[in-house]
């Protein structure tokens, strides 16, 4: 199956692109050997509560420092709570202390710009390293 990614994201020249075919990221093992030297994720895009959760708990029960920059992930309202609420639900309650680190996204930026090599991972999903990002698709 085709994907098209939006123009402002679109992959530059020697940024990787990964399909996943689950939740979480760590399913696609050409991505997990990919990562395996690195230490830290900073974890982006759609849905707060499939994708994005399933690759933060993923990336911490494997030992990463997994960052959230405040505001860079959604997802839609669904029979239980709205997508405002369950996004605040993993933001604000779930994630911090626990298995993430959640910033403002001046801090993201920063530390995207420092020497750290941090991942980027969108959901449709970009990881930056060392400058790069790697996009991941879902299938």
């Amino acid at each position: 199956e085709e994907f098209e990614i939006a123009e402002q994201v679109l992959p530059r020249e020697g940024e990787k692109i990964f399909i996943k075919n689950i939740n979480s990221c760590f399913g696609n093992k050409d991505f997990t050997d990919y990562v395996k030297d690195d230490n830290t994720l900073m974890i982006v895009g759609l849905q707060t509560n499939f994708c994005i959760d399933a690759t933060v708990k993923s990336a911490f029960e494997r030992g990463y420092k997994v960052i959230i920059p405040q505001g860079a992930n959604s997802t839609f309202d669904n029979e239980y709570m709205t997508g405002e609420e369950t996004y605040k639900y993993y933001n604000d309650m779930m994630w911090p202390k626990r298995f993430a680190t959640c910033v403002s996204v001046d801090e993201a930026i920063k530390l995207m710009e420092s020497s750290i090599a941090i991942w980027r991972i969108d959901l449709c999903f970009g990881i930056m390293l060392r400058g790069y990002t790697t996009y991941l698709q879902t299938s």
